[in-house]
């Protein structure tokens, strides 16, 4: 069975085009895998600030954010250790607004 070639086209044309094609939907989807991650990151930060802390530093919130952690990493793995948590409760409080931080973000 022979392949048919695209109207005027080649081979090698029909595959760096279906190549291109395939390069951009790969690329298309980390893009929009990494915007959520960031609104997930944004919204983990700003739920601990505001409910866990109430927005303040108080002694228990240390424990709280630490025990909170260890639950995380046990479900999620490693992107909630207490450093990425602190992170993400921190880019919550630079960007008080979401929208901020989508329009800082590089694309």
């Amino acid at each position: 069975m022979s392949k048919a070639l695209p109207p005027g086209g080649s081979a090698q044309q029909c595959f760096l085009d279906i190549k291109w094609m395939i390069e951009e939907a790969k690329l298309s989807a980390r893009k929009a895998v990494n915007s959520r991650l960031v609104a997930l990151y944004w919204n983990v930060g700003k739920r601990i600030n505001d409910e866990v802390l109430n927005n303040e530093r108080a002694p228990y919130g240390k424990q709280l954010v630490e025990n909170l952690s260890e639950e995380l990493v046990t479900h999620f793995g490693k992107n909630f250790t207490l450093r990425n948590l602190r992170r993400m409760m921190q880019i919550a409080t630079v960007f008080p607004d979401f929208k901020l931080c989508r329009r800082y973000r590089h694309n």
